[in-house]
């Protein structure tokens, strides 16, 4: 036996038991911290970049009036909105329906009255029966049809849930037998992952000359540097036609969630939202009470048996 064999064959020092429960200790305290960090910087981003913010953030209790166009639905052979096939209108082919939002009388009152006057505009406007929001005509489980883009529109805390949704929704329709993909808006800086980037108004042009029939989920974030809001910006401009979905932790404030849909980032509305962390979330049943509507659940369409179940 050479001596080369004779130190392969030499036992390795194993580490004690007492060794062995100091690193998992250690690796304990390490994920902990990391979880905390995460956890601060979720909760205080907002406070923490609003200063940076190119755009005037709206108040609480100060929501305007304002003119919302929103696409409508394909009607024909299916409920008020619905296509036969329970999709979308294409893009191409969608027309526009205006809906003035009126705000709610007397002075601002903080919190409390922004969402006062958001429940008494939804209640208040005049819906005609083509309304996509009509909660008679919405299908939480509807799919984009060939040809349509859907914005997905976050906060940077919900970059990770936006990605999360586009890739959902974009399988989901490529399950039913359509082509469809995710484009990324935006510099890695402020919206992280691999696949096809966008990151200007062009690229968004000679991807769909590309693939003219793909239902597009267009993924852009509300970032508070003004260089990632100006390129958003000219993104936007390029996108045809569309509905805005938005990602949203239900264990956030509820009145949080109303300043920032009633700021409109980059002058665009949002249709529809997706819950995640509902089943964790003190108050998720406040979320019925805005002026858009719900798609998912943790990515289960939102029907009322889902809504009941988190009641039980």
């Amino acid at each position: 036996m050479t001596s080369a064999d004779s130190a392969a064959s030499e036992p390795l020092n194993a580490p004690t038991d007492e060794e062995l429960a100091q690193l998992l200790e250690a690796t304990r305290q390490q994920l902990k911290h990391g979880t905390q960090l995460a956890r601060s910087i979720r909760d205080n981003s907002d406070s923490l970049f609003a200063p940076l913010r190119p755009h005037t953030p709206v108040a609480p209790g100060t929501y305007q009036p304002t003119q919302i166009t929103r696409p409508t639905l394909e009607s024909e052979g299916a409920p008020a909105g619905l296509s036969a096939s329970g999709t979308l209108a294409a893009s191409g082919g969608a027309t526009s329906t205006s809906r003035s939002v009126t705000a709610g009388s007397g002075e601002p009152t903080g919190e409390g009255q922004a969402i006062a006057d958001l429940k008494s505009g939804h209640a208040q406007s005049e819906k005609p029966e083509t309304d996509p929001l009509d909660p008679d005509a919405f299908d939480p489980a509807i799919l984009p049809a060939p040809g349509q883009v859907v914005l997905c529109l976050a906060q940077i805390p919900e970059a990770t849930a936006a990605l999360d949704m586009a890739e959902r929704l974009v399988a989901r329709t490529q399950n039913a037998g359509r082509e469809a993909a995710v484009l990324l808006g935006g510099a890695k800086t402020v919206l992280p992952g691999e696949g096809e980037r966008l990151r200007s108004g062009a690229d968004f042009t000679k991807y769909r000359e590309a693939h003219p029939e793909a239902a597009l989920v267009v993924v852009i974030i509300d970032s508070p540097v003004e260089a990632h809001h100006r390129a958003a910006q000219k993104l936007l401009a390029a996108l045809p036609e569309h509905m805005t979905w938005a990602p949203w932790d239900a264990r956030r404030s509820y009145g949080e969630c109303i300043d920032w849909l009633a700021r409109k980032p980059y002058d665009v509305p949002v249709d529809v939202l997706t819950l995640h962390h509902v089943w964790e979330a003190p108050e998720v049943h406040e979320y019925r009470r805005l002026p858009v509507k719900i798609a998912w659940l943790d990515g289960a369409p939102a029907s009322a048996a889902m809504w009941e179940s988190l009641s039980a």
